[in-house]
């Protein structure tokens, strides 16, 4: 998974924003506010990593016990599919 070239991030005050670049950069619509952990998890995603990868540096950004990783887990899910049926990320 990537960071879609079609965004860039960008601290807005003490936000963070995904910003559309390219085509789509009059669509103000398209900038997407995100909360600490989805400004980490796209800014893991400026490298390529895969999902196991990503599920790891958030066990080590939260300091997750094993048995709360189930937790995380769904929450990377639902954050994963979001951001890929918007194009924010790629697979």
């Amino acid at each position: 998974m990537k960071l879609s070239d079609n965004y860039m991030l960008s601290e807005i005050g003490d936000k963070t924003a995904a910003i559309p670049v390219g085509q789509n950069v009059a669509d103000m619509s398209k900038i997407i506010t995100l909360n600490p952990t989805g400004a980490f998890i796209c800014e893991c995603l400026q490298n390529e990593l895969s999902l196991d990868e990503l599920r790891n540096r958030l066990y080590t950004r939260y300091e997750c016990e094993e048995s709360e990783r189930h937790i995380i887990d769904k929450d990377i899910d639902d954050f994963v599919a979001f951001a890929s049926a918007i194009g924010l990320i790629r697979k």
